[in-house]
């Protein structure tokens, strides 16, 4: 009889042990599913300003347009070229609309425009301004801004296939 009591023991011990395995690995290939530090979602990570933060931009006037898209970029940022494509697009989108769209350079703002025409993005304004002043910590980065200046989402790194379409959907 004991042996019998001890054989049920073992058997639900083990099927503990499986049960246990199968949740920690559903558990780790959830976790591997919802994407890489590299790809941070709007406003996740450092280097990007939070949600609400009043942006201080010289010369802008940000109750011209309903939102305002913010690209901070460098002339020597690899990344920022590499999203040229993507920031072609995204002039072209927001011709139409009651979107603005700024250019933020460390560099002075003639050499941004250069950098700009040589990539074919067209915006409404360049402005040389030290990111660090808007908050970010690296470029490329991008911000939507709504009529006062206050910060709605941030990207801040290359924009991705998944980046893109998070973007293009802040903006419609």
């Amino acid at each position: 009889m004991a042996e019998k009591v001890a054989t049920k023991i073992e058997f639900f011990a083990n099927l503990s042990v499986i049960a246990v395995a199968l949740l920690g690995g559903a558990v780790l290939l959830q976790s591997l599913n919802r994407g890489t530090p590299a790809a941070p979602k709007p406003l996740a990570g450092a280097g990007a300003p939070r949600a609400g933060t009043k942006l201080l931009l010289p010369g802008v006037n940000w109750a011209q347009h309903e939102l305002t898209v913010v690209l901070v970029l460098s002339t020597q940022c690899h990344f920022c070229t590499e999203s040229a494509p993507f920031y072609q697009r995204l002039a072209k989108g927001v011709q139409s609309r009651d979107i603005g769209l700024i250019a933020v350079f460390p560099q002075e703002a003639a050499r941004g425009e250069g950098y700009l025409k040589e990539m074919g993005v067209s915006v409404h304004q360049v402005i040389q301004s030290n990111p660090s002043t808007l908050g970010v910590r690296g470029t490329p980065g991008l911000i939507l801004a709504n009529r006062e200046g206050s910060v709605t989402h941030a990207w801040i790194g290359r924009v991705s296939l998944e980046r893109e379409s998070e973007i293009v959907a802040q903006l419609k």
